[in-house]
């Protein structure tokens, strides 16, 4: 390629990446958690970045996740910073994208409970399509008549962190694209083993 053809080519690319604030990343290892992306992202010294979320798909990662910058400023240099990176010795590529879909909107208990029964927990998308990262658990393969206050029951020996009211939030989910793979999973909120 010419001189002439890299400087346009990186010209059509700056103005695609005009106004976007989000990098998504792929290939990163199934088991990688947002601290492990947040070591890559001290690692290769990136500026601006102010959330990451990882993507799910039934409540099991993809592999991707995005970052959020705080201004498209950032996003050339982060794309350059982002090149040979690794995440957990695998490497990962890394592109500018558009925001993620945002998970539906669902306020207390009553709320995800009212969205459980609606099957709008499908565990799709960034942080499964819970707002909240890193404060839930997904439990699966339990019988499919067992009650939310049974669950309780079977974990009592840890400390479930009560979020509204003093009371511990279990939401059983069934929507017909979990039930064709897996039994019905039950769905805590904070739980702490501490």
């Amino acid at each position: 390629m010419t001189l002439l053809g890299h400087a346009l080519n990186l010209l059509a690319v700056g103005i695609a990446n005009e106004g976007r604030n989000h990098i998504q990343i792929r290939g990163l290892p199934r088991t990688a958690l947002p601290q492990d992306v947040q070591r890559a992202v001290v690692q290769g010294r990136l500026q601006g970045v102010t959330d990451i979320v990882l993507d799910y798909h039934r409540f099991l990662p993809t592999g991707n996740a995005w970052l959020k910058l705080s201004s498209s400023e950032y996003l050339n240099h982060n794309l350059r910073a982002l090149d040979n990176a690794t995440v957990s010795s695998t490497a990962i590529t890394a592109a500018s994208s558009e925001a993620p879909p945002m998970p539906n909107r669902m306020r207390g208990l009553k709320g995800k409970d009212y969205a459980a029964k609606r099957g709008y927990f499908d565990g799709n998308g960034p942080r499964g399509g819970i707002k909240n990262s890193g404060k839930n658990v997904v439990i699966w393969g339990l019988p499919g008549k067992m009650t939310p206050d049974a669950l309780k029951e079977l974990l009592s020996d840890f400390h479930l962190a009560g979020t509204e009211g003093g009371k511990t939030e279990s939401v059983k989910i069934t929507s017909q694209a979990q039930l064709s793979y897996t039994s019905p999973c039950g769905l805590l909120e904070s739980l702490d083993p501490f």
